[in-house]
């Protein structure tokens, strides 16, 4: 660490970097550091920690080069550019009771998120926070940007560790210095559904946190109209289909003129995120360090699926439109007792879903569906909202007598410091079904094809599975499914995909997925980014009809699927329970062919494609563009498909082992029918 006051070989001239890095510029304090006419950088005289990297090691996405420095000879490029691999820099300082800003220079050409993460050793109180570093405006004439955190409150007395984590593919940073804020220390205080936190604060796992240091700066007064109507007209411009351009546009768009009065810059951009929200679009979302925040101090391993729980609806009846809430299985400890089978009655007193909805932090955290009746986003979202928001859960807890409990209240405080149990994967399999090399059943966590005969396909049946999670062909090389595709071809008689996880991916991947299904078709045509005017009212069938034909021979607009080799002979069913995306693609492709039948949920409705935005800081939103039409002129986007067997899993099944919807599969493969004589 060093108080460097070595002169520069050259002048330095400060200066707002741009236009666009101007319109977020309203800063945090008055103190930054300083240059003198001559370049000579001088950091503030209170700061508890400066960092010129003049003697600072090499470490693991660290390295430390000569160079056209802000302060001495050196500074570092940071390499990372995920969570899993970035750099990391130590804030090695002595804190006490007082907030305190963070505050460096950097420069590249690469995107880069500075993030602050600060962990208590000791102590009552959230145990992580998180802060996100924003640009100041101020621009050194050879490149170097400055880059400032909000105020954060730190409790020297609980033993606070923080470090700077940088995600960049690759970024210089340089003159980092912490110094006190020039605002007044606010203690930690619990919060819970009867006791709110105060204004611009987040309550996360029993806590208050505070939003202003989680996103990006508030725009400045002079900027602040232009930024908004910048980014309502990208809405206007680009967002949506026929049926989100409706109704879920208006309100996202009059929901963003409250932007223009913000206060703080945790009201501009919590108010944008439920501005996204409001658009209920599973391919609009928007991300930033709120997303995150809450989800370590409590563990809650444990995965649910919309089910029937046809065995407790006499101690707590079903609350339509929502399906009932079943856990379908569960880490190995940690999980509070519950197993296959027992049922998430309410959080916080309303139906699960119905509470994550309601929840004024759901923008950041639920995921849901684009289609307005499928709750499946919800539902898997339950594990990481529940520990962060909630203060009680009312289960029912059942045995594989038959037999079932009534109504229990869980106060979720007592998690706190339980050891966490690893979070499995919430796939919506409560089983696997493969003769061999399923996927874990503990975690269920995998990313490749599992594929093979089934467990339960006897001597001479050949009854083959396959069990993925998306439908992505990005990479361009070989379709992952190839050699699955190729052995059901020459060996199968029977198969079941279980897709109930689809995470969806590329529409050329879902289209390789139909092929055994179907001769060639072009089944629909849908439309690149850029909707201004095209899906806008009125839009009809009629209308519908026309874009097809204009587009059925546009390679580049028309959706083929199919091939000339389909294995029609052969009965194929897929199973269903949360899909989006290209996985909403895939069952729209097989949909009515001859040998296929699809079994469960409706998918999620996200027929369109997506582009992704950022603002500086850890905050970046996607956003949906475009709708898939089909021959009959109908547009699908907000429209999930039908199954042709709607079905849940039975919590009678879950209790003693049984996969409701892949035995009726099995049952329609082997015979044609529900249940084999």
């Amino acid at each position: 660490m060093t108080h460097s006051r070595t002169k520069r070989r050259y002048g330095r001239g400060v200066a707002v970097a741009s236009v666009a890095a101007a319109v977020w510029l309203t800063p945090f304090t008055a103190s930054a550091i300083h240059f003198d006419p001559q370049g000579v950088l001088a950091f503030e005289p209170d700061a508890i920690l400066t960092e010129s990297f003049e003697s600072f090691p090499t470490g693991s996405g660290i390295e430390v080069v000569e160079g056209d420095a802000l302060d001495g000879k050196r500074y570092v490029v940071l390499r990372g550019s995920s969570l899993d691999d970035a750099a990391y820099i130590p804030l090695s300082a002595d804190f006490s009771q007082q907030a305190y800003q963070v505050r460096a220079f950097v420069r590249g050409e690469h995107p880069w998120y500075p993030i602050v993460i600060l962990q208590y050793g000791v102590g009552p109180g959230n145990s992580l926070d998180y802060i996100t570093l924003s640009p100041t405006g101020r621009m050194t004439s050879d490149g170097w940007v400055e880059i400032e955190s909000a105020p954060m409150s730190v409790d020297g007395k609980r033993l606070p560790f923080a470090v700077l984590m940088v995600i960049s593919e690759e970024i210089q940073l340089d003159a980092l210095e912490v110094t006190p804020a020039n605002v007044a220390y606010q203690p930690t205080t619990s919060c819970s559904k009867t006791k709110p936190c105060g204004v611009d604060q987040v309550c996360a796992d029993g806590y208050c946190r505070g939003g202003n240091s989680m996103v990006p700066a508030l725009p400045s007064k002079t900027h602040r109209n232009l930024v908004v109507d910048v980014l309502q007209n990208k809405l206007r411009i680009a967002f949506g289909g026929v049926e989100t351009r409706q109704q879920p546009l208006q309100q996202a768009l009059a929901k963003m003129e409250a932007m223009r009065g913000a206060e703080s810059s945790w009201q501009f951009w919590s108010t944008f995120t439920d501005a996204i929200h409001l658009l209920r679009d599973s391919h609009t979302t928007a991300i930033g360090l709120p997303s995150f925040v809450g989800f370590a101090d409590r563990p809650f391993p444990i995965c649910f699926v919309e089910g029937d729980a046809d065995k407790s609806k006499t101690g707590a009846p079903s609350t339509p439109p929502y399906a009932d809430v079943l856990v379908s299985h569960v880490g190995p400890y940690g999980n509070l007792g519950l197993k296959p089978g027992d049922r998430l009655v309410s959080v916080d007193g309303m139906h699960p879903v119905a509470w994550l909805r309601s929840h004024p932090q759901a923008a950041w955290i639920g995921y849901q569906a684009t289609d307005p009746e499928v709750f499946s986003g919800e539902v898997e979202s339950l594990p990481r909202a529940i520990p962060a928001l909630a203060s009680t859960i009312e289960v029912i807890r059942c045995n594989p007598s038959g037999t079932c409990a009534k109504p229990e209240t869980i106060d979720l405080a007592t998690l706190e410091g339980q050891a966490a149990g690893a979070q499995p994967e919430c796939d919506h399999r409560p089983a696997y079904h493969l003769a061999a090399n399923n996927p874990d059943p503990d975690t269920h966590d995998f990313d490749d094809v599992r594929f093979g005969l089934l467990a339960d396909s006897a001597p001479g049946e050949d009854l083959y599975g396959m069990i993925w999670n998306d439908t992505d062909n990005s990479s361009g090389h070989q379709y992952q499914w190839e050699k699955a595709y190729s052995e059901f071809r020459t060996k199968a008689k029977g198969l079941i995909l279980d897709h109930r996880r689809g995470d969806g991916g590329t529409a050329p991947g879902a289209a390789y997925l139909t092929e055994l299904s179907r001769p060639p078709l072009t089944i629909s045509v849908w439309s690149t980014i850029g909707t201004l005017g095209l899906f806008d009212l009125p839009f009809g069938e009629a209308e519908g009809k026309a874009l097809f034909d204009l587009w059925k021979l546009d390679e580049d607009r028309a959706w083929k699927v199919g091939s000339t080799s389909p294995r029609e002979d052969m009965r194929i069913a897929v199973l269903l329970a949360r899909d989006v995306s290209g996985s909403d693609f895939f069952p729209l492709g097989v949909k009515g062919s001859v040998n296929t039948r699809l079994f469960g949920r409706r998918t999620l409705g996200a027929f369109s494609t997506f582009f992704t935005l950022e603002a500086q800081g850890f905050y970046y939103w996607s956003q949906a563009s475009g709708d898939f039409v089909t021959e009959d002129g109908k547009t699908h986007i907000a429209h999930g498909v039908e199954p042709d067997v709607v079905l849940v899993p039975k919590q009678s099944d879950l209790m003693v082992g049984v996969d409701t919807v892949y035995e009726r599969a099995l049952a329609w493969v082997r015979c044609g029918k529900e249940v084999c004589p």
